[in-house]
């Protein structure tokens, strides 16, 4: 290849340089791209096939039969169509539990550098572990690669709550009979 290489370079530098600095600058080329590999950019176009595995079509129908809402079956084939395409559509029974792990990674932190929250990133495991556990009880796959991975900690943000002060100012300043109302119904529920 580096022959072609440097046959097509000497050709170009025709008519730009003298002829008596081609030799020259041909030779310090020579020297130069003993150092190298060059491969030529190859630009065909290549037929690609998304394989989804049937497993995956039949448990959207299973979602369908069992009534989920559909955002509920929307979220889980977004998810599972992102997981499979990472998995490079291999089959189900060839995915291994630490390729789940290294997805869940991936997955919280591919949204432009932004990270997701614990509980994001475990809504997907527990996506994913539901539909490997459906294919193990219809045995498609013989073992869960999910039965390893363990729920993902999350911060859990306390409520703020009103003191008694602070409830007897907002029911001295409810002017109206509704105003007074709803905030007491407010407080009942919280």
């Amino acid at each position: 290849m580096n022959n072609n290489f440097r046959n097509e370079f000497a050709d170009s530098l025709v008519g730009l340089i003298p002829n008596s600095y081609l030799a020259d600058v041909l030779k310090a080329f020579d020297v130069v791209s003993t150092k190298y590999t060059i491969n030529q950019v190859s630009n065909e176009l290549v037929v690609y096939e998304e394989k989804i595995p049937n497993e995956f079509k039949w448990y959207v129908a299973d979602l369908n039969v069992r009534n989920l809402s559909p955002l509920s079956i929307k979220n889980y084939t977004i998810i599972l169509n992102v997981f499979f395409r990472a998995m490079k559509y291999k089959p189900i029974s060839e995915i291994k539990t630490n390729e789940i792990q290294a997805f869940l990674y991936w997955y919280q932190y591919q949204r432009k550098g932004r990270e997701l929250n614990g509980k994001s990133i475990d809504k997907v495991r527990q996506i994913l572990n539901c539909f490997f556990r459906w294919c193990v009880d219809l045995e498609y796959i013989n073992k869960n690669p999910m039965r390893n991975i363990k729920k993902i900690k999350s911060e859990y943000k306390q409520r703020l709550s009103l003191n008694t002060m602070e409830v007897e100012q907002i029911r001295n300043e409810c002017t109206r009979i509704r105003d007074k109302a709803m905030f007491e119904f407010f407080i009942s529920t919280w």
